[in-house]
This record gives structure tokens, sequence and C-alpha cells, in this order.
């Protein structure tokens, strides 16, 4: 419906709406991240890394490449469905630019679970 309410509206109102839904997005990004970091460091879920280094680093390693795994799974598959939809070259997103919002979104979620960490 935006797309015949959109002109229909104030500029005021369409200012306000946007913003009103960027910072709901914004909001519910955080409550995800730090529901997701808290749940991660819960103390009860980690006792049985205790036992030996091994162990922990076992879990850490299948952690990681599960985590690796999950994100290449989104990025490349849904890059090349969008570019079956885009007719021109340029518009395309190239392999490199993949593995760039593969690799940055790794590292964003890494940022945000540190973030999580230190408060």
């Amino acid at each position: 419906m935006s797309h015949y309410t959109w002109h229909n509206v104030t500029e005021s109102s369409r200012i306000t709406t946007k913003h009103s839904f960027s910072t709901l997005s914004f909001v519910a990004e955080i409550f995800i991240f730090l529901y997701v970091g808290m749940d991660a460091l819960d103390i009860e879920k980690w006792k049985f890394v205790n036992d030996s280094p091994g162990t922990s680093i076992a879990a850490s390693s299948v952690l990681l490449g599960l985590i690796l795994v999950g994100r290449a799974a989104f990025v490349f598959p849904l890059s090349f469905l969008s570019n079956l939809a885009k007719k021109s070259p340029n518009e395309k997103i190239s392999f490199r630019q993949q593995v760039i919002i593969w690799w940055a979104g790794l590292m964003r979620g890494l940022f945000q679970w540190h973030l999580n960490i230190i408060r």
C-alpha cells in the first residue's frame, strides 16, 4: 500500500514515518543482538567445556564453522537471486562484493557480540 499512500501524505508525515520505522528497526535489531549475546553467555550452557581445553576449542571451532556456513548460506544464494532479477550488468552484485557482504556481516556480528561481553 505504501506505493499508493506515500504520495498522498504530507512531506512531514513522510519524514516522520521514515524515521519512526528506522527507529523501530534499530531497536528490534539491538534487542535481538542483546538477547543472543546474553543467551550465548549463559554459564549453565557452557559448563561442559570446563572439562578440558580441547573440548572448549572444539566447541568454539564448531560454532565458528556453523556461523561461517550459515552466513554464506544466506548471502550467496540471495545475491544470486538478486542478480537474476537485475537486467543491467552494472547493477549485479559481483562475487567479490558478495564476499565483502559476507565478511562485513560476520565482522559486524562479532563486534556486536564483543560489545555485549563488555557490557
